[in-house]
């Protein structure tokens, strides 16, 4: 009988949603922490073993700067972080990024060389949150290939944070606007345009 049983972990108590004489199913209490399991029944207690650990859903709840380039170093406020560097996996419009620094609450990430603008998640024990505003990733242009070409001949350009979408890459050669033809996000291939 589900209502005999007192389920507590690390002494906050459970609901219970079914019992028998073998297994109890019982809902982690909100307020719980990382501890011992315990059942009472009939003024009877026993104790797990073992700890069971209490994991919480990270939260997001600021970025500093918002707007960044490529290998800028982004600072991410929230709270249950994890302090080792590894378990926590920031991603960028859904580009892992390098995690430099974390306590509790903060989170150091570099923008990597192929994130577009978009939001923050972090990962953190299997337990994901997003940014509710994005990061705007700015472009950067690294250079192009051949220097010189004539009117419809094709120029590569490099760089970061190119839109994979080509209709939202905006390019012009001297103020005249160029047809994008092929699109990466650290590449863009542009057909010189007539009046160029």
């Amino acid at each position: 009988t589900a209502g005999e049983n007192i389920v507590k972990f690390n002494g906050t108590a459970a609901t219970i949603s079914s019992a028998s004489a073998s297994s109890i199913s019982a809902t982690v209490p909100p307020g719980a922490t990382t501890g011992k399991i315990s059942i009472t029944i009939i003024g009877n207690t026993t104790t797990s073993t073992a700890d069971f650990t209490v994991i919480y859903l990270p939260t997001i709840t600021n970025f500093s700067p918002t707007t960044g380039i490529s290998g800028t170093a982004i600072t991410i406020t929230g709270t249950n972080f994890s302090t080792t560097l590894a378990n926590n996996i920031v991603k960028f419009n859904n580009v892992i990024a390098t995690v430099t620094a974390a306590t509790t609450t903060t989170l150091t990430a570099i923008v990597p060389e192929n994130a577009t603008t978009g939001n923050i998640t972090v990962e953190v024990n299997g337990q994901t949150t997003i940014s509710s505003v994005n990061l705007s990733v700015l472009p950067t242009l690294t250079g192009f290939a051949p220097s010189f070409g004539a009117i419809g001949s094709e120029v590569i350009i490099t760089g970061t944070g190119f839109d994979p979408l080509a209709a939202n890459n905006t390019v012009t050669i001297n103020n005249t606007n160029a047809t994008v033809i092929a699109v990466t996000t650290t590449s863009l291939t542009v057909q010189v345009p007539a009046g160029a």
